[in-house]
């Protein structure tokens, strides 16, 4: 079993079952989705699709925000000097946001 898990093939496809996982856990913990207070197909679907669409937004939300902080702070030092270049982290979220380097 050890030895399965080593394999490439086998760290994407649980790469991706994590990511699916980890938002099963935050719609049932977050926003309830364990515990619906509805009956009948229709109107479960209907909520969980704005449960789901609540969670996308609080994410977009999120991304939105990380990158005005991130905007923030570039423009309040001013010219880019070459400590600034070399922190990889803050060029990632540069790359991400859509800023220039």
């Amino acid at each position: 079993m050890w030895i399965t898990q080593q394999k490439d093939d086998w760290k994407m496809r649980y790469k991706i079952r994590a990511g699916v996982e980890a938002t099963q856990s935050e719609l049932k913990r977050a926003h309830g989705l364990g515990k619906l207070r509805v009956r009948r197909k229709p109107k479960v679907i209907f909520a969980v699709v704005c449960k789901v669409t609540a969670c996308n937004i609080k994410r977009w939300a999120k991304a939105l925000f990380t990158c005005l902080l991130v905007r923030r702070i570039l423009d309040d030092h001013a010219p880019m000097s070459e400590p600034w270049a070399s922190l990889v982290r803050l060029n990632n979220l540069k790359d991400l946001c859509g800023l220039e380097t």
